[in-house]
């Protein structure tokens, strides 16, 4: 994957800058192998897998800004092995077991010139290893009730070890059609090399993010299971979340933040030839860190209100339409110029997608996003994808 980028000099207004670019080189290697034991109740796949990133920024003197420039550079490599193992000696139960190792690396520097004399930051080649290894038990001990158990503990080079878990309880009362469901859940999410070291937006400081949260839920089926509907309510509170400094550009942690809110959901399947989708979810966030200039005021860039809708119709066993259509509601930001905060306007997107089998081994798509060429904004300042076509061919075998 190959991409050329022009940036701006920062958001807002005098923030442009004709020939400051960005590039960027990324390359995905991934493999398998998969087998069999038991007669298939014992299912096992070990995989490789192999990310490189090569990031660079150039921003040469010109007219709007005859006294500066600067050069970054971002080389980063994500390697990992894992192991899954898939049990099913007993159709009421499904155990997965695995492990994991992950070796990331990242070298970067950061050069710049401008009125207060010249200035260099360079983070030599850096290295950070983990180890993970996760079980999880699917289990059905009586009829209609289901629940899942997980756990798992990650062993990470420099920040340490932890221990995370999450339970699922579901019920679904048959005379009703009725689903109810529950769950409970911590998280462990270590930062990595690019947050820590990049040269623009790095912090070597960051520490890892911890949130516990939990859900609960009904979900009603009619018409034969082919319409359901679904409203859960939500709760999340996260420790050290990562953020963005507005003043820095460079990556914090926010010492406490939480999110709560409603999601409603509706889903038809009329049987043969269609599907639709909408979702609404409401989500009130808050900056509760103590010594934050933004305590218990919205978190910046979360929308209260976001709502889609999806459609795809089968025309036949080769053709396939999509519609989506994806409502952003007003959200907080900052003006990069007086620190104030202000308020992002609401958005609507519509894209379009299509698909065309030949002979199950390819498929042709295409897929118009923005089809209405919508203006919009997710960052103050900083504009978005406007009206886009992508097309390509997927091959399986």
């Amino acid at each position: 994957n190959k991409a050329n980028t022009d940036f701006d000099y920062s958001g807002g207004i005098n923030g442009d800058d004709p020939n400051y670019s960005y590039s960027l080189q990324e390359s995905l290697i991934k493999t398998a192998l998969d087998f069999s034991l038991f007669d298939k109740k014992w299912n096992q796949s070990i995989s490789f897998n192999y990310l490189r990133n090569f990031r660079k920024y150039t921003d040469g003197v010109d007219a709007h800004r005859p006294t500066t420039s600067s050069d970054a550079r971002y080389d980063g490599t994500k390697k990992k092995i894992e192991w899954l193992n898939t049990l099913r000696f007993i159709d009421s139960q499904r155990i997965t077991l695995g492990a994991e190792a992950e070796e990331e690396t990242a070298v970067s520097d950061y050069y710049s010139n401008s009125e207060w004399g010249p200035w260099n930051s360079f983070f030599p080649k850096s290295s950070s290893t983990t180890f993970g290894f996760f079980a999880q038990d699917q289990i059905s001990p009586v009829k209609n009730f289901n629940s899942t158990l997980g756990v798992r503990y990650d062993k990470h080079k420099k920040f340490g070890s932890a221990v995370t878990y999450r339970i699922a309880p579901v019920y679904f009362v048959e005379e009703t059609g009725t689903k109810i469901r529950a769950s409970y859940g911590t998280g462990f999410k270590t930062p990595s090399l690019f947050n820590l070291f990049d040269p623009l937006y790095g912090n070597a400081g960051l520490k890892p993010e911890k949130s516990k949260g939990w859900d609960i839920g009904v979900e009603q089926f009619l018409l034969n299971r082919n319409l359901s509907f679904e409203v859960s309510y939500f709760s999340n509170l996260f420790t050290d979340l990562f953020s963005l400094d507005n003043a820095t550009f460079k990556m914090i942690n926010l010492s406490k933040a939480e999110t709560k809110g409603v999601e409603i959901g509706l889903k038809y399947n009329p049987e043969g030839f269609a599907a639709y989708h909408f979702t609404y979810t409401l989500t009130n966030t808050h900056d509760k860190s103590e010594n934050s200039p933004d305590k218990d005021l919205p978190l910046l860039r979360r929308p209260k209100d976001r709502a889609s809708f999806s459609s795809i119709f089968f025309l036949n066993q080769q053709l396939t339409l999509g519609i989506d259509i994806l409502y952003t509601g007003v959200r907080d930001d900052k003006d990069f110029s007086t620190y104030q905060r202000i308020q992002l306007e609401s958005y609507t997107l519509v894209n379009m997608s299509a698909s065309y089998k030949i002979k199950n081994m390819f498929e042709v798509f295409a897929k118009l996003h923005n089809i209405f060429d919508k203006k919009y904004e997710e960052i103050l300042g900083y504009g978005t994808e406007r009206q886009s076509v992508y097309t390509g061919i997927n091959f399986s075998f």
